[in-house]
């Protein structure tokens, strides 16, 4: 249990929503992404629950209310088939486990893309059939034996896990949607990718193909929270944090592919493992530069001499990496109780080495200075050859009126003679 939740998690991460957008989230009752988009899109943005269940409705809205969301939340009863809203009314449209129960799906998609701005997102978070033959078996066997039975062992409920496995096979396929979607615009070209066996999200291009997205996510989510409680603990830090709100630090890595992104806020800083935003600051190389970066007795030589690449202003790195390190955070455990100890251990790595580059920068363009002054050190003379030269300039130039005095006193006896 809880999976859903990683899940959610991530297809908030691909809807690239930014502050004062709006988002429509349909068959959203519970709230969980409402809540999360209203987070995001803050007190200028614009998040509209719907529901065509007035019930469920009703328990998401009180839910948010009682958790202090207002001002930027709507709550409407609405067919997804048949929306109640003007053209290009949204920057990202969201249905989470919601389309299996619409009558006619293609007429709901179309809805959601009518109400969606040019260049909007639309997100469909859903079950679908495993491709793989020897996976589809293996998992019919999970969903009509053990979810059933778990759920009555557990929760003394078998019914409603029966009848998540029984309307699962019969849903329309999730390269189904799509191929509707795509055929019913031409602003937008989506195809799902898979979270899980049977989960399908959204456009795969959008996810890096590297770790497992539902594990990176999850190892990020981990991660996150460890991160927020420490910052809890050091009310300056967290001050100081804020101070970088609105900036997006990105750490790359090309082999394997590994996306993560910080971005600090006021009141909670998020890690996301996608973002396609613009990024204040930029750091990507292979894990292996990673590696060598972190294990280096000389970041700045490293930093200059080896193969990482840091873009963008690298002042607020360094003073993101000031912060963090103040933190004495554990950076593998929460990533090993997701990961393993190897992958735990490599990204935290990575991690360490990322937001450590910042400093190294800074070294290294200390380095580079001291060696710049160096070198104009050596054609500037000493002070004392300085003070020597500057002397003997003096000396020659007592002499020199000396003999102009003695020029002057010889023609002034000259002309005397004359007279």
């Amino acid at each position: 249990g809880g999976i859903h939740r990683i899940w959610k998690r991530f297809t908030i991460e691909l809807s690239a929503v930014r502050t004062g957008q709006s988002v429509l989230d349909i068959a959203g009752g519970t709230g969980d992404l409402a809540a999360k988009f209203a987070d995001i899109v803050g007190p200028t943005g614009r998040v509209v629950l719907a529901d065509i269940n007035e019930s469920m409705l009703n328990v998401g809205r009180d839910k948010l209310l009682d958790h202090g969301y207002q001002g930027n939340l709507e709550f409407v009863q609405a067919d997804a088939q048949y929306l109640p809203f003007p053209d290009d009314s949204f920057d990202c449209v969201s249905i989470a486990f919601g389309l299996r129960n619409v009558t006619d799906k293609a007429l709901a998609l179309r809805s959601m893309l009518r109400v969606l701005k040019p260049g909007g997102r639309l997100l469909v978070l859903e079950f679908s059939k495993p491709v793989n033959p020897l996976l589809e078996k293996a998992y019919d066997g999970y969903s009509f034996r053990v979810l059933p039975f778990m759920g009555r062992l557990v929760a003394g409920d078998s019914d409603s896990y029966q009848y998540l496995a029984e309307c699962t096979p019969i849903r329309t396929h999730c390269w189904a949607c799509w191929r509707m979607r795509a055929s019913s615009t031409a602003n937008t070209t989506t195809s799902p990718a898979a979270l899980s066996p049977c989960i399908g999200a959204s456009r795969p291009d959008m996810a890096p193909a590297g770790l497992d997205p539902t594990l990176t996510t999850a190892a990020l989510a981990a991660l996150e929270a460890a991160l927020n409680r420490a910052l809890a603990l050091d009310p300056a830090g967290q001050r100081q944090l804020a101070g970088l709100a609105g900036r997006t630090f990105a750490i790359e890595c090309t082999s394997p592919v590994v996306h993560v992104y910080l971005q600090p806020g006021a009141e909670r800083t998020r890690l996301l493992g996608y973002y396609d935003g613009p990024v204040t600051t930029r750091v990507r190389g292979s894990a292996a530069d990673f590696a060598q970066l972190a294990g280096a007795s000389d970041p700045a030589a490293t930093l200059i001499n080896g193969n990482l690449v840091l873009q963008g202003d690298s002042a607020p790195l360094i003073e993101l990496q000031g912060i963090i390190g103040r933190l004495d955070l554990d950076w593998e455990a929460p990533l090993v109780n997701v990961l393993g100890d190897v992958a735990g251990h490599q990204l935290a790595q990575f991690l360490r080495a990322g937001f450590s580059a910042g400093t190294a920068a800074s070294s290294s363009l200390l380095r580079q200075l001291e060696e710049f002054i160096h070198e104009e050190a050596r054609l500037t003379p000493p002070r004392l050859e300085v003070e020597d030269f500057y002397g003997d300039v003096q000396a020659l130039q007592q002499r020199v009126e000396r003999l102009q005095s003695r020029l002057e006193r010889l023609r002034k006896r000259i002309r005397s003679a004359g007279q």
